[in-house]
């Protein structure tokens, strides 16, 4: 839930996101840090200590809410009526994987962010009766807008997975989970490689039970 208050609460004050891989390196930390010129860092307190370098070195605040943060920042979302950002106002910036030279930061407006969402929404029929899971990463465009943004630009219901584990997943995608029944599902194709994986090394019992 972290993800998503802190990422409305920036565009709530008019700031840009920068989302950052829990499973970033720390040199890849910094130079992310550093390159967006943040203000202030949002992390879980599990990531802090990951973070106390570039703090003693730049001054940057490091914020780690609590749930009860959360719960309340939330609350008060709920119930905030701002105004809307301009289209051409900037409001994310998603950093390239890297791999013909260092991560170059993307940065979307509010405008184009909107754009993506409505045909996404569009091509895929969302509606409020949806639910999805996601099991994308969200400092990825995929996973960050085909999934959580525009889930929530619907109306619809996302369910975040914090850590990706294939049995876990078939389980939530057979309704295995209590209050879970999803609508839709989005992934990559590495994914969907280990979700066929797992699938093929259960026996023959198992997968019966499973269909």
């Amino acid at each position: 839930m972290l993800h998503p208050m802190a990422q409305f609460a920036t565009w709530h004050l008019n700031g840009v996101c920068i989302p950052i891989a829990s499973s970033a390196t720390q040199s890849e930390i910094e130079y992310f840090v550093k390159d967006s010129g943040a203000d202030i860092v949002v992390t879980a307190a599990e990531f802090k200590k990951r973070f106390d370098s570039i703090h003693n070195e730049t001054g940057i605040p490091i914020f780690h809410p609590t749930q009860d943060d959360i719960d309340r920042s939330c609350m008060s979302l709920l119930h905030k009526h701002g105004k809307d950002a301009p289209e051409k106002q900037d409001a994310m910036i998603i950093y390239t994987s890297g791999t013909t030279g260092s991560p170059k930061g993307v940065v979307h407006t509010h405008g184009g962010l909107e754009a993506y969402m409505q045909y996404m929404q569009e091509s895929w029929k969302w509606t409020k009766e949806d639910h999805i899971a996601n099991v994308l990463p969200l400092h990825h465009v995929h996973g960050v807008m085909n999934v959580m943004n525009t889930a929530l630009y619907s109306g619809a219901q996302c369910t975040l997975i914090p850590k990706y584990d294939d049995r876990g997943i078939w389980d939530i995608l057979l309704d295995e989970e209590d209050g879970v029944d999803l609508t839709l599902f989005m992934a990559v194709p590495a994914i969907y490689n280990r979700l066929i994986a797992h699938y093929e090394n259960h026996n023959m019992d198992e997968r019966s039970a499973e269909i």
